[in-house]
């Protein structure tokens, strides 16, 4: 048995150990970067997230500063407090505008069942 390893062979298996040893830091560095990558995609969603939440409170601010300016005033304040409350000045008159009721014997077509449109559909009206 010759247990003797060429020097061809320890060539080999130093360049194997060394490709292995530069995977195992590519892979090392990738899986970082991806993970770096990954932090960051997450990141701009969530940057345009608040950028679009920041927006709407901006918006819902400056409604709120002109519903406090117009409350400032006499004329806003009454308004406000006429459709809020529903209340009139003394002395002045009220309409309230009622919607007229269905007809009491008109039946709605959308609520016939279709057994009685078979039924109507079949029914001859003696004249």
């Amino acid at each position: 048995m010759n247990l003797k390893i060429s020097r061809r062979t320890w060539r080999k298996l130093l360049a194997y150990g060394v490709f292995l040893l530069l995977l195992f830091i590519f892979g090392a560095l990738y899986q970082g970067l991806w993970r770096s990558y990954e932090r960051r995609s997450g990141f701009v969603v969530e940057q345009d997230r608040l950028a679009a939440e920041l927006a709407e409170l901006e918006e819902r601010k400056s409604e709120l500063e002109r519903l406090i300016a117009s409350l400032k005033t006499e004329r806003g304040l009454e308004e406000e407090v006429r459709t809020k409350f529903q209340v009139s000045k003394p002395g002045e008159k009220t309409v309230i505008l009622v919607e007229p009721d269905a007809k009491v014997g008109e039946e709605d077509d959308a609520d016939e069942s279709w057994w009685q449109w078979v039924k109507n559909l079949f029914d001859f009206k003696k004249e």
